[in-house]
């Protein structure tokens, strides 16, 4: 086994590059420099996200279809049990770039967007949005809400849920109300006939 020797250069502590003004290691093969290997770690890291977002089918910021673009209304049915209200009214529009704005329950969007996955997944579009402003009459706010939609004639149905965490069975109900998850099912939404808000 060879080992390539770094001579020691005229400033005491710096390595002379030797042969060819390159640094050789063991076996003589190259040193890379920090910045290269910085380079190369980037270069794994974006590769690695590029994969991860193509197995789960997300295209975020996709252009919606032109059937899906404009305002829809309805409402969904809330499961959880720490609300005394029963349902949320949902009325959103879906812009030609993908972008979506309107209501959910009381809060406004602020913000949000549009997703399709692959069409085998059910349902395939999601709706992702930032929230402003109490959801509930009884006071609960969220940060952001997830719908998850498909096309069934003329309609929008499927489910969504606010951020927030799970909790213990026996938790009080305001802490359940200040910090679940809110859960909605069946929602329905119709198309109107404009984008207007």
């Amino acid at each position: 086994m060879s080992r390539a020797v770094v001579g020691w250069g005229k400033r005491e502590g710096l390595p002379d590059a030797g042969e060819g003004g390159r640094q050789m290691c063991r076996g003589g093969a190259p040193v890379l420099s920090a910045a290269a290997a910085l380079l190369l770690a980037l270069v794994f890291v974006v590769s690695s996200r590029a994969v991860v977002t193509a197995r789960a089918g997300g295209k975020p910021g996709t252009i919606p279809p032109p059937e899906l673009v404009g305002r829809w209304q309805g409402q969904g049915r809330i499961v959880n049990n720490w609300t005394s209200v029963q349902s949320l009214s949902v009325s959103l529009a879906i812009l030609p770039d993908g972008t979506v704005a309107g209501n959910i329950g009381l809060a406004s969007i602020a913000g949000g967007t549009f997703q399709e996955y692959s069409k085998k997944k059910k349902p395939p579009y999601v709706l992702t949005v930032n929230l402003g402003g109490a959801l509930l009459e009884d006071g609960v706010m969220r940060r952001s809400f997830q719908l998850s939609l498909k096309p069934e004639g003329e309609r929008l149905t499927g489910f969504g849920a606010s951020d927030g965490r799970k909790m213990l069975p026996g938790a009080s109900r305001e802490s359940m109300r200040r910090s679940m998850r809110l859960q909605v099912t069946s929602v329905s939404l119709t198309k109107g006939n404009t984008l207007a808000p």
